[in-house]
């Protein structure tokens, strides 16, 4: 019984820590020009980092800065598809709008 105590302490820690963790996975929203800005800091001004596409993936993080979210970027839907190879390293990450991806995710 206390190994499960102390497995689940650690899981609660986990979840309430306060560094920017990965929460979700989440899929970018189709928008009128065809692609979702992945910019490298929170504003619609910020260095634009990445053009995501529908059918691309985001990991959203903890970090936000009102609407916008921490993120890293997967291209081409590759979570829901079977791999061989064990990590797949991310194509970029960076700060997303909230509206632009899943709406459990924003």
């Amino acid at each position: 019984m206390k190994s499960i105590f102390v497995g689940g302490a650690l899981v609660a820690a986990l979840l309430t820590a306060t560094d920017a963790g990965a929460t979700a996975f989440c899929n970018i929203r189709s928008t009128s020009d065809g692609f979702v800005a992945l910019r490298a800091g929170p504003s619609g001004t910020a260095r634009l980092v990445a053009r995501m596409r529908v059918g691309d993936e985001i990991q959203a993080h903890s970090d936000r800065r009102g609407m916008w979210i921490k993120a890293t970027w997967w291209k081409g839907g590759r979570f829901k598809q079977p791999r061989d190879a064990g990590y797949d390293p991310p194509n970029g990450s960076g700060w997303v709008h909230g509206s632009l991806i899943e709406d459990d995710c924003g």
